[in-house]
């Protein structure tokens, strides 16, 4: 009988739990005594005679594709938690000047400047006291006010609005008394 059936049949013995493993590789190291110059010793992954080969374990692989996953995961969950996955606008409005067109119209100028990375919009309330030749405040005058498209990164845009304005003091409103807001 060969070495090679003898560890076919120590194997084969292993396998059916008649041997343990402690006893499989002792009686291996004996059939195959100490390695000599001449032969070398054996490697671990030597393929054993009449038993095919094994293939790669599909467990490591669904490892990996898990593991992929969760980091694709984590991705998503951060980038939607940043509220933002690039560069944003920043625009804002400042009222220049205004001036009374008729004793019930202003027109008021406001400067849109965007300080932000990317071009953007603003559409916001604008609120406008009136007051009257005595310096009394007589109205509230609520309108909305917007830029005209986007803004360039860096750039500003100069618009103006007509209001009316109810009691006829169009005439004393200063660019103090326009406020821009909720942006």
């Amino acid at each position: 009988m060969s070495t090679a059936d003898e560890l076919a049949k120590l194997d084969a013995l292993r396998q059916q739990g008649v041997l343990s493993e402690a006893e499989f590789a002792a009686a291996k190291a004996r059939l195959l005594g100490p390695p000599t110059p001449s032969r070398p010793a054996p490697s671990k992954t030597v393929a054993q005679p009449n038993r095919p080969t094994k293939k790669p374990k599909k467990k490591m692989t669904r490892r990996i594709f898990f593991g992929l996953f969760l980091v694709v995961i984590v991705i998503v969950v951060v980038v939607a938690s940043s509220g933002s996955s690039g560069p944003s606008a920043h625009v804002t409005g400042k009222v220049t000047s205004v001036v009374a067109l008729d004793s019930n119209t202003v027109r008021i100028y406001i400067l849109w400047s965007n300080t932000g990375k990317a071009a953007g919009s603003a559409s916001c309330a604008m609120n406008t006291s009136v007051y009257n030749q005595f310096g009394d405040q007589v109205n509230i005058e609520v309108n909305s006010t917007a830029t005209n498209g986007n803004v360039k990164a860096g750039a500003t845009q100069f618009l103006y609005q007509d209001i009316g304005v109810n009691n006829g003091d169009a005439q004393y409103i200063k660019p103090s008394d326009v406020t821009i807001l909720d942006c």
